[in-house]
């Protein structure tokens, strides 16, 4: 059976078909595929995510890319679950959004395999350029389980790392303003730091401890196959050494979410808020979330809780 593609514009579907589009987190669908959605395929204003109508939507305009690995996730895991739908997926998080074809497709590659999910053509062939030639849907392919991402042996990426020395020596003076002189200090540290500095744990004195979010290890999991080169060897890198970490260094956990500590106003599905719910586990600490995500730090100060950038933790002065 020769595989389908997406239509460029969708304007009806039959009856076991739904419209898949991209939306802001509150559900402002103003524009493009997501006007249409709500115009012609039952969407809800204000409903930023998942099954409304014969629609899905998904979050795109989310500021950083990784932020969309679980939206994605998520809907790929709905539509196995509901087999007798089929669900058309637009060039979504290409519009408003801002990313690029090249950036969003590799979150589908999962998808790729899943029998009744529609992709956009283009979409299916920047994956096709990541898979092996055998499994290529190029006349007839059976639904198969995702593939492990070819990992790359001989990374590039030249990372200074400060090595073994007694950090708290040279704590700078942001760092000293986040740390607690009579608490525990528990560092919590999101997925986009470790995309950046893959040693971060290194550089962080073995007195304090890192609790590691469990939806971190998942998103960086993830991102093994839907980064640029680049990136895509820092996280791996990343993991090796989380890996390393959690044999060699006591103090470091990793740490389930507990959702019921978010306020009610705080979506239980967004990533920020499940690593939010880690740190608030160790209120009585003193827990400081390490990130680079101003959405985060705009939540965690709200609620308390210390935060430092990557680029303040890092400064030498």
């Amino acid at each position: 059976m020769k595989k389908r593609y997406t239509p460029e514009i969708v304007t009806e579907l039959a009856d076991n078909e739904v419209f898949v589009f991209g939306s802001t987190r509150k559900g402002k669908h103003l524009g493009g595929a997501a006007r249409m959605a709500v115009k012609r395929f039952g969407a809800i204003m204000g409903n930023g995510f998942g099954p409304q109508g014969q629609s899905y939507a998904i979050p795109t305009i989310v500021g950083d890319i990784s932020k969309m690995v679980s939206y994605v996730s998520d809907f790929i895991q709905y539509a196995k679950s509901n087999p007798n739908i089929q669900f058309l997926v637009t060039k979504i998080g290409c519009g408003r959004a801002k990313f690029s074809e090249e950036q969003v497709a590799p979150l589908f590659r999962d998808a790729y395999f899943v029998e009744n999910i529609v992709l956009p053509e283009s979409f299916c062939r920047i994956i096709e350029t990541t898979l092996p030639a055998e499994l290529i849907q190029s006349s007839e392919l059976d639904e198969q389980s995702p593939i492990e991402p070819t990992i790359d042996e001989k990374p590039k990426v030249g990372i200074k790392v400060i090595g073994k020395i007694d950090l708290s020596q040279f704590e700078t003076a942001k760092q000293k303003s986040v740390r607690s002189l009579d608490k525990e200090n528990i560092y919590i540290i999101d997925t986009n730091v470790f995309v950046e500095d893959p040693n971060i744990i290194s550089k962080i004195d073995k007195q304090y401890r890192v609790a590691l979010s469990a939806k971190v290890v998942d998103e960086l999991d993830r991102l093994k196959i839907t980064l640029d080169e680049k990136a895509k060897r820092n996280v791996e890198k990343a993991l090796r050494h989380i890996n390393q970490a959690m044999d060699r260094r006591s103090n470091l956990s990793m740490e389930l979410a507990d959702l019921t500590l978010l306020p009610a106003d705080f979506s239980k599905k967004s990533p920020d808020n499940i690593i939010l719910s880690v740190a608030l586990k160790f209120n009585t600490a003193n827990p400081i979330i390490l990130t680079s995500d101003n959405g985060l730090q705009v939540k965690a100060k709200g609620l308390g809780i210390a935060t430092i950038s990557l680029i303040d933790f890092l400064k030498k002065k």
